[in-house]
């Protein structure tokens, strides 16, 4: 199986509006610049999104559109690494995500 099918049932697997990166697909690193060749062709087909450098989620289409991942999908990248928490939310997200302010 080549790589770019390989990553294209791997995206198929995926829950709409989830994000995922390049670990989640794994890639081996002798076949990382064909990974990212593939991906760069999902991305204009509109298969999938570009977030941030490196994380991507699948669209949920609905009457009214498309629809971005929730907050908690968007920071994932950044408080879990290799399935590991790194950072926690703090600030005004969390006292608004306690109901403490709007």
């Amino acid at each position: 199986m080549n790589i770019t099918k390989q990553i294209e049932a791997k995206i198929k697997d995926f829950p709409l509006g989830t994000t995922f990166g390049y670990n989640e697909l794994d890639i081996p690193n002798e076949k990382f610049t064909t990974a990212a060749k593939a991906i760069e062709r999902l991305l204009k087909k509109g298969v999938i999104k570009k977030i941030a450098k490196g994380t991507f989620y699948k669209p949920e289409q609905t009457v009214f559109g498309e629809l971005k991942p929730d907050e908690k999908e968007m920071i994932k990248p950044y408080l879990f690494k290799n399935g590991k928490r790194i950072a926690y939310v703090t600030g005004n997200l969390l006292y608004n995500q306690l109901g403490l302010t709007t």
